[in-house]
């Protein structure tokens, strides 16, 4: 909450969302955060992302207007894994629809 209250103005939010390790916490590393301190990404077939993260600092956008905008950075838990069931599956893409812009 502190993050987003400290923006001050309009924002957009891009979530990855998509199946368990297939690479989607390594994509917005590589994609969208400059610096080695993103996401972490694990070497096994063990998740890392356990429900949402939104990464700690905004990166710098263009909206619709060509303006510079803050963008939240936001990873999510894979679906499909063996542990969880089709609910919270549902659960996980939904928030990751519902608030990205």
């Amino acid at each position: 909450m502190d993050l987003i209250k400290s923006l001050n103005s309009s924002f957009g939010v891009v979530s990855m969302g998509g199946n368990y390790r297939t690479g989607k916490s390594y994509l917005l590393n590589k994609m969208l955060l400059t610096d080695k301190n993103g996401f972490e990404v694990g070497q096994t077939v063990n998740a890392c992302t356990k429900g949402l993260w939104i990464y700690s600092k905004p990166v710098i956008g263009i909206n619709e207007d060509g303006e510079n905008i803050p963008v939240l950075i936001i990873d999510s838990e894979g679906y499909g894994s063996l542990d969880l069931d089709l609910d919270h599956d549902i659960r996980i893409f939904s928030m990751c629809l519902l608030i990205s812009s």
